[in-house]
């Protein structure tokens, strides 16, 4: 399934939401605006990333 992520960053923390090709929410979360953390978490998805 391909996904769609949303980012929307600050200095200190990031608001992701991943939505399915479909257009469901599948999930939101804020997490630490550190480029290692934001990849971790993109790449845990299950799916394939749309580019």
């Amino acid at each position: 399934m391909k996904l769609l992520v949303g980012l929307d960053v600050s200095l200190a923390k990031a608001a992701l939401c991943v939505i399915s090709e479909h257009g469901k929410i599948r999930e939101g979360v804020d997490v630490a605006c550190a480029p290692e953390t934001l990849a971790r978490w993109i790449g845990e998805q299950i799916g394939t990333i749309a580019a």
